[in-house]
C-alpha cells in the first residue's frame, strides 16, 4: 500500500493512522451490521466528525472560507427552516421524477440499439 494512502489523526484523545477509502473497492458493508443500530448511528457520526475536521482542517486554502467563517455559519439559524422547506418541496418533485422515469425505463424508452 503506498504510503500517500496512509496518514495519521488524534481523535478524542486516540492516535490512529487511517488508510484513505477508495471509492471503487472499499465500502462500509452496512448489510453486516443492518441489526446493529447503535453501531451505524457510531460509523455515520463518525465519518461526520472526520469530514467535518477535514474541511475545518483545509479552511482558508486556496481562498476557501476561514475557520471563523464556518464557526459563525454553523451558529447562524436563519438559513436553517428554508433549506429544510425547499428539501421538503423538492423531495416530492424528485420522487415524481423517479416514478417517471422507472415508468419509461420500462416502457423501454432508454433501449440503446
Amino acid at each position: 500500500m503506498s504510503s500517500s494512502m496512509l496518514s495519521t489523526t488524534e481523535f478524542n484523545g486516540d492516535s490512529y493512522v487511517i488508510q484513505e477509502l477508495q471509492p471503487v473497492k472499499d465500502t462500509i458493508r452496512f448489510k453486516l451490521i443492518r441489526d446493529q443500530y447503535r453501531d451505524i448511528i457510531q460509523v455515520i457520526d463518525d465519518m461526520a466528525v472526520l469530514t467535518a475536521s477535514s474541511q475545518l482542517r483545509s479552511s482558508g486554502m486556496n481562498g476557501s472560507a476561514i475557520t471563523d467563517e464556518l464557526k459563525a455559519f454553523g451558529a447562524d439559524t436563519s438559513w436553517q427552516e428554508k433549506a429544510l422547506n425547499y428539501a421538503l418541496k423538492a423531495k416530492h418533485t424528485v420522487a415524481q421524477d423517479f416514478k417517471t422515469f422507472n415508468e419509461d425505463y420500462k416502457a423501454g424508452v432508454f433501449e440503446t440499439t
